[in-house]
């Protein structure tokens, strides 16, 4: 069935993207509701998105699945780039090109290893050093390495955009990856961070966009 489905929707190309994508049949899952569950196929991966099929359309262009690639389960928030769909023996089937707006950094990196044919048992260090906090409160999902994500909290504090995290806290910040572009020989990825900061009782909302750099370099492209 998962052969026969693939070779249906194999006429439609799916999503340019600049990073390694790999081609692979994977198993995932929608939560339509708590008693609920979508079961679905993946037919690529790559370190910015997922190609997948799913028996079910959610109501929303932004929803959270939860696939396995390897050994590893992850679950991560997907947006909807492009939809379509087919019948099979009289069910309908949905495909979704997506890109990832949030993941967790560590689930992040076993994407791009899976992605590369890397050893999925060697983490970077930012990874081992994202593993070391502990998550309290509001934990977002995460699109970078740790020091990165330091580099951002650190310019939304002193932008007064943000509270500072307290010991073992992770931020109070929504973080979406848009693409990546190219500056000569440089990819520049490009991240959309949410936040708040409490100011007289009063809850203040800010949106910032970063570009960054393959050496980690953070820059505000926007501020409002």
């Amino acid at each position: 069935m998962l052969y026969e489905l693939a070779q249906l929707f194999s006429g439609k190309g799916p999503e340019r993207r600049a990073h390694q994508r790999k081609s692979v049949t994977y198993p995932i899952r929608w939560m339509k509701d708590p008693n609920n569950v979508v079961d679905g196929f993946g037919q690529e991966i790559s370190a910015t998105g997922a190609l997948f099929v799913l028996k079910d359309k959610p109501p929303e262009p932004e929803f959270t699945v939860t696939l396995k690639i390897a050994e590893r389960t992850i679950t991560v928030r997907v947006q909807v780039v492009r939809h379509d769909q087919v019948t099979q023996d009289g069910t309908t089937w949905h495909r979704f090109a997506t890109k990832f707006a949030g993941i967790a950094a560590d689930d992040w990196d076993a994407v791009v290893r899976f992605c590369n044919d890397l050893p999925t048992e060697v983490a970077s260090k930012a990874t081992e050093e994202l593993k070391s906090v502990k998550s309290k409160g509001d934990d977002a999902f995460r699109l970078l390495p740790l020091a990165v994500q330091q580099q951002i909290v650190k310019t939304l504090v002193q932008a007064n955009h943000l509270a500072p995290p307290g010991p073992g806290q992770a931020p109070l910040l929504r973080m979406t990856y848009s693409g990546v572009t190219k500056r000569g020989d440089q990819e520049i990825h490009r991240c959309h961070v949410h936040s708040r900061l409490e100011v007289d009782g009063e809850i203040r909302q800010f949106d910032t966009t970063f570009l960054i750099d393959n050496a980690g370099r953070v820059q505000v492209q926007s501020a409002r």
